[in-house]
């Protein structure tokens, strides 16, 4: 074994440590369950992780998510499925970004903006939303009769994590050569 996947590990064990710390303190923002808040901050940082540093990347999005979720009290399904579904959100806000506006991290074009806002806080997010809320009421962490104020919660604040945290960490990334886009 050579440096390459030394190194891959050691990225997605990064990846994995920044985004369970996130997650945690997301977390102290949570007022209607202990799951759900208003600015979900990991949703922007998987985001921009992705972005930055390409699809490889999704095995640290899905420790880290897995991670944050089992240590508050959620059964190892439940987390699995939350982890699942933000690391969905991210994959898939990143792949729409790149197919439907060919993307560039820099957001100097209005495209790139506007794809942002549409495709990666209004839509991807939808994903997260749909599958973090169900595994919760699945594994009876939350009652069915919330699904819909806990959804459109959910959603909100993965919106805003994607809104806020990503477009301030793809400005970061511009600033360092260690962040480069992938082709």
């Amino acid at each position: 074994m050579g440096a390459k996947p030394l190194n891959e590990a050691v990225i997605v064990i990064t990846l994995a440590t920044i985004y369970f710390g996130a997650s945690k303190f997301g977390f102290t923002m949570a007022f209607s369950a202990e799951q759900v808040t208003l600015v979900w901050p990991p949703t922007g940082i998987a985001l921009a992780e992705i972005l930055l540093l390409g699809q490889r990347v999704w095995p640290g999005i899905a420790l880290g998510a897995f991670l944050a979720n089992v240590t508050t009290n959620e059964p190892v399904l439940t987390a699995l499925g939350v982890a699942t579904g933000n690391t969905l959100e991210a994959l898939t806000g990143a792949f729409m970004l790149h197919r439907f506006v060919r993307f560039n991290v820099r957001l100097e074009r209005l495209k790139d903006v506007l794809g942002l806002v549409f495709f990666s806080a209004i839509l991807s997010t939808m994903i997260s939303a749909t599958v973090g809320v169900t595994s919760l009421c699945l594994g009876g962490v939350q009652p069915w009769a919330s699904y819909q104020s806990l959804w459109l919660t959910w959603w909100l604040g993965d919106a805003a994590g994607a809104l806020i945290v990503a477009p301030a960490l793809l400005a970061w990334g511009q600033k360092t050569d260690a962040w480069k886009q992938p082709k």
